[in-house]
C-alpha cells in the first residue's frame, strides 16, 4: 500500500499493520499542529513470498518516536538522499546522506528479534529503500545449498549486527527503479518493485558473505561470541573468552574489532545492558539485581551507566 502528500500518524501505523508490523504507542514530542508526520510519498507492503519493502521520499513535519519488533533476519536499507536516525536494540545510528553524490546502504541483521526506535525529526527530510526478509524467508530460499546454509548461519550469528558500505552505481539504479517504476499497470509495477528488492537483496547478501568470508579467524570469532552470549553473567575476562576461542587476547582483540567495530569489553557490556533491561522491563529484576548482574558494584554507577546507554533512567524504560 502506497500513501502520498501528507501522511499521519494514523495512517502510518494503518500501513505497518496492513504489513503485519506491530507498531507500539508512538512518542510524539511534537507536532505539525494538524497530526501530519510526513509530507511526500510513503510505501510499505508484504509481499506474498513474505518480503517487506518499504520506500519514502519525504520531508518529515514532526518530531516522533515510532518503537516496533522485527523478528530475526535481514534488513537492507539504501538511503539516497536525506537524514535517518533509529535505535536498534538501544544503540543510536544516525546517516546523513545530504550529500546526494554519497549515497550510503546498510544491513542491520540477528538471529533474534530486534526492537527498532525511528526517530522522525521535523525538518528533515529523507529519500530511502528498504527491503527485509525473517529468517524463515531466508531458509526457503536457501534450500539444501549446503554451503548457502553456513554462510548464513554465521552471518546472522549473534542478537544484532550493522554493516555500512557506500552504494554502488548498480544498486543506486536498482532503488530508483523502486521508487519510480515505470510501467503503466499495477500489477507490472508490483512484479518490477519485487524483481528489483530481490535483485538488492541479493548483491548485499553477497557482498556481506564475501566480507565475513575475508575475515581471518572467522570461525575462531563466531565461538567467541557464541561464549559470550551463554556466559554473559559470569565472563570473567578478555583472557577467558580468548581461551574458548582459541585465539591470543591480542588477536582476538584485533579481529573481534575489525569484524564487529567494538571492542570484546565494550560488546560484553553492551549486550549485558541488553539483557538486564529486558528483565527490568518484565520486572524480572530489581534495579539493585540489574546492576550486579550488568558487572557494576555501585547501583548509582550502573543508573549512570545505563542512561548513557538507552537516553532514559533504569525505573523509566
Amino acid at each position: 500500500m502506497k500513501s502520498s502528500d501528507c501522511v499521519n500518524m494514523e495512517t502510518l501505523n494503518g500501513l505497518a499493520g496492513n504489513a503485519g508490523v506491530a507498531v507500539r504507542e508512538p512518542r510524539i514530542r511534537s507536532g505539525s499542529g494538524n497530526n501530519n508526520v510526513l509530507q511526500g510519498s510513503f510505501m510499505l507492503a508484504r509481499y506474498d513470498s513474505g518480503m517487506m519493502i518499504h520506500t519514502c521520499d519525504s520531508t518529515e513535519l514532526a518530531d516522533v518516536d515510532s518503537e516496533f519488533e522485527l523478528p530475526p533476519g535481514i534488513g537492507v536499507t539504501a538511503i539516497l538522499n536525506g537524514e535517518l536516525e533509529f535505535f536498534a536494540n538501544g544503540e543510536r545510528h544516525y546517516f546523513d546522506v545530504r550529500d546526494s553524490r554519497t549515497p550510503q546502504c546498510f544491513a542491520l541483521f540477528g538471529n533474534q528479534p530486534r526492537t527498532l526506535k525511528r526517530c522522525v525529526r521535523q525538518g528533515r527530510y529523507l529519500r530511502k529503500i528498504n527491503v527485509s526478509v525473517d529468517s524463515s524467508w531466508l531458509e526457503r530460499y536457501i534450500g539444501n545449498d549446503a554451503l548457502l546454509i553456513d554462510q548464513t548461519s554465521n552471518l546472522l550469528k549473534g542478537p544484532t549486527n550493522l554493516v555500512s558500505w557506500q552504494a554502488s552505481r548498480r544498486l543506486i539504479a536498482l532503488a530508483e527503479q523502486i521508487l519510480n517504476p515505470s510501467y503503466p499497470t499495477a500489477l507490472q509495477q508490483s512484479l518490477l518493485i519485487e524483481s528489483r528488492a530481490l535483485e538488492i537483496l541479493a548483491d548485499s547478501l553477497s557482498r556481506l558473505t564475501d566480507q565475513q568470508d575475508n575475515c581471518p579467524n572467522q570461525r575462531a570469532l563466531n565461538r567467541a561470541r557464541d561464549y559470550i552470549e551463554a556466559n554473559l553473567s559470569t565472563i570473567a575476562g578478555i583472557g577467558e573468552v580468548a581461551c574458548h576461542s582459541g585465539m591470543s587476547v591480542s588477536t582476538l582483540q584485533r579481529q573481534f574489532k575489525r569484524q564487529y567495530k567494538r571492542t570484546v569489553a565494550d560488546y560484553i557490556r553492551h549486550r549485558r545492558m541488553e539483557w538486564v533491561r529486558k528483565g527490568l522491563e518484565r520486572e524480572e529484576m530489581s534495579i539493585g539485581e540489574a546492576a550486579y548482574l550488568a558487572g557494576y558494584n555501585h547501583t548509582s554507577n550502573f543508573v549512570t551507566a545505563y542512561r548513557r546507554h538507552f537516553g532514559t533512567t533504569p525505573g523509566r524504560s
